[in-house]
Parts: C-alpha cells; sequence; structure tokens
C-alpha cells in the first residue's frame, strides 16, 4: 500500500496509582453504607465524592448512581414523567437519553438539531405546545443552547434535563455544563473522560429535586414520603476511584482538548472539510472530534482511505434516535449531518503519543493530497471547492 500508515493507537486509560490506592482503602470499609429509603447519604466515600463534586462544579447537591443512564432515570422519576406524559428530546445522542422517558410511559417527541452546537434547536420550541420535560444532550463535549433553553422551560414551566454525559467541564459563559438545567447527568463510564468502569452523577440546585433523585435511586417507596425508587446507587470502591478521577480532573482534560486542537490543526487547510469548532462564549471538552465533509462521496473515500492506514475515523457518528425508536417525528438537519456530512474521532478512545501524532498528520496530508488529485474517486455532481460551518 502506497503512503504512510498507522500503527495501533493506546487505549485512553487513567486509572493509576491514585485510583488503586483510593480503592485499597474503600475496601477496609463496607463497600457500601445505603440503607432503603433511607435519606443520609451512602459511605465515607460517596459522602467525599458529594462534597468534592459540588465544590467543583458550583451546585448545591450532588448525587452518586450506578451509570449515567441511572442518573437520566432518576432524573427523569425526579421530574415526576409517567404515562401520557410528553418529553422533547434530541435525535442526536445515546439510546439511553429517550429509553428513559419511554421506560416510564412518556410519549418522547424529537425535535431537529441545529448545525453549530449539534443540539437540540431552541427555534423549533415554539413550534406546538410544551411537554413536561425537556432533555438535552451536550454532544460531543460541547455545551448545548443551555442558558436559552433554561429560560424557555423556566417561561413555559417544562422541567430541563441536562444529559451531559460527554461534556464534562465543558461550560456556557461561566457556568459548566450540566449545572444550567434543573437537574444534570454526569457520566464516569470506562469510555468517558473521568472513568471509574461505570458510575455517574446528578447535580441539582433545587432541594426538592435533590430529595426526589435520593428516592429514586434508594428505594423511596420504604420511606416516609412514599416516592417510589430503585436500587440505582454508587458502590463505595467506585465513589473512591471517582474522587482519585475528579482530583485529576483538570490535568485529564487538558490532554483531551490538546488533542482536540491537533486534530483542528492537522486538518485546518483541507478546503472541503471544516473541523469542529468552540462557538463563542462556550469551551469545548472534546469527548469526540469532528469535522463536516462537503459530500458523501467524498466523505465515504476520505473515511475509507484514513482506516486503511490505521486512523480510526467514522463515518457519521450514531444512529438517530428517531430510527432507533421508529419515531415518525422529521429530523432533517439531523438527517443530513449523519448520513452525509459528519465524520468523527473517538478522543476518549484513543491516546496517541507525538510520534504517533506525527504520523496521523502525514496520513491526513497524504490521503487528503490523494483524494484532491484523483478526482474520479469522487462523483462529478457531488464536487465542490470548499466547506463551511454555518454561522
Amino acid at each position: 500500500m502506497d503512503g504512510p500508515t498507522l500503527g495501533a493507537l493506546p487505549p485512553f486509560n487513567t486509572i493509576g496509582h491514585r485510583e488503586r490506592t483510593n480503592v485499597l482503602q474503600a475496601l477496609k470499609r463496607p463497600l457500601s453504607g445505603y440503607l432503603g429509603g433511607s435519606t443520609p447519604r451512602g459511605g465515607y466515600w460517596t459522602d467525599r465524592l458529594e462534597t468534592e463534586w459540588t465544590d467543583v462544579f458550583g451546585c448545591r447537591y450532588a448525587i452518586p448512581c450506578n451509570s449515567a443512564t441511572s442518573g437520566l432515570l432518576a432524573a427523569s422519576m425526579a421530574a415526576g414523567i409517567g404515562p401520557g406524559d410528553e418529553v422533547w428530546t434530541t435525535p442526536y445522542s445515546m439510546s439511553a437519553t429517550a429509553a428513559v422517558a419511554k421506560v416510564l410511559g412518556a410519549h418522547v417527541r424529537f425535535i431537529d438539531i441545529e448545525p453549530i452546537r449539534y443540539s437540540l434547536d431552541p427555534k423549533l420550541l415554539s413550534l406546538r405546545p410544551p411537554p413536561k420535560a425537556l432533555i438535552v444532550t451536550n454532544l460531543f463535549g460541547h455545551p448545548a443552547y443551555l442558558a436559552v433553553l433554561r429560560c424557555w422551560c423556566d417561561d413555559m414551566k417544562v422541567v430541563m434535563i441536562e444529559d451531559n454525559a460527554q461534556s464534562i467541564y465543558a461550560k456556557e459563559g461561566k457556568h459548566y455544563a450540566g449545572t444550567i438545567g434543573h437537574m444534570g447527568v454526569f457520566s464516569l463510564n470506562v469510555h468517558k473522560h473521568l472513568q471509574v468502569g461505570e458510575g455517574g452523577v446528578v447535580c441539582t440546585m433545587d432541594e426538592g429535586y435533590s430529595r426526589a433523585l435520593r428516592m429514586a435511586i434508594n428505594h423511596g417507596e420504604l420511606a416516609p414520603s412514599g416516592h417510589t425508587g430503585l436500587n440505582l446507587r454508587m458502590t463505595e470502591p467506585t465513589a473512591a476511584m471517582a474522587c482519585a478521577q475528579l482530583a485529576r480532573g483538570p490535568e485529564i482534560i487538558k490532554g483531551r482538548r490538546r488533542l482536540g486542537n491537533i486534530l483542528n490543526d492537522m486538518t485546518k487547510n483541507i478546503p472541503w472539510m471544516a473541523a469542529s469548532v468552540t462557538d463563542i462564549d462556550c469551551t469545548h471538552s472534546y469527548y469526540v472530534w469532528s469535522a463536516l465533509v462537503d459530500n458523501p462521496a467524498r466523505r465515504r473515500k476520505l473515511v475509507h482511505e484514513l482506516n486503511l492506514r490505521g486512523f480510526p475515523m467514522r463515518e457519521g457518528y450514531s444512529k438517530l434516535l428517531t430510527e432507533v425508536f421508529k419515531s415518525p417525528d422529521k429530523c432533517p438537519e439531523a438527517y443530513r449531518i449523519e448520513h452525509e456530512k459528519i465524520i468523527t474521532f473517538d478522543v476518549c478512545d484513543h491516546d496517541p503519543k507525538a510520534h504517533h501524532i506525527r504520523r496521523m498528520r502525514e496520513v491526513v496530508e497524504y490521503v487528503a493530497h490523494a483524494i484532491d488529485r484523483r478526482s474520479e474517486w469522487i462523483s462529478p455532481d457531488a464536487r465542490s471547492t470548499t466547506v463551511s460551518r454555518p454561522i
């Protein structure tokens, strides 16, 4: 095969000495301090994680749970979502974003995305009567239009839940993503920036939501309040690892942002590709790096050639939730981006070193130049000279 190739990239794994030390300490105590239906917190490490999480992210309450999916379910339960309620969310997200509302018997409507932040489009919210709740995804590490959406939700008396699984440490203005909605759900899954295998944290500023979240996570039907709940609790060893990861959070996120910016730089001179941007007054966490390619044929050839040379790029991001749940809702912008335009690289799956990055750059330059030279790879009606993201 002509041209440079890239060997296997090292995996992104930040579990180290501090995490192991904390786990060994946790093993000397009860592995969980929870009692069903009780309002006190779960044990030394979960208590510590709550305190440290609120200190870092500036929220009043932080409730650990065993996964971000469980956190979304608990937030939906705390919001009072039930049979017959309508919940709006984005078609461009992981399936749990919509599944939690469906599990509770709600009718889920999918609102199309906008092409800057790939988030639920605020302009489309006025087109129909308001729902019981709005579940907003901060996608790829970038915040959605959170302040605008929160204002709309407050005006319409709609509960706003942020699915912030991908965007820890991202900001809109001075506020962290995950803290702007009524409730915000963070992920500590093995594939995320801070990773403990499985785990999540739900943030809120509201005492009432905090109580309801705790009951949803810890068998609330056994408490005098009578809130029905499940066992969605975090164990002490998991919380111990989470405390260690949180202490190293700024260092970890700095590395992911650096890699995202390197990918932006190595593709900036390709005229038919527009790399991901950080919108005005926002910070990006780079869970996923993305770019738009000017046409599907060129996108297909680019991804094929990159993968052939060991560069793990992907056509699209994920199957649209309108397709997953067989929804009749039409989301043309999400369809266009996913099926025709976007390429993605999993920043939180790979941890290339300096020599890998040099080789990645060589592969990108070679493939881009080869595609430019061999125009027969692109159908004549699909050719164009430049691509830019709408402003």
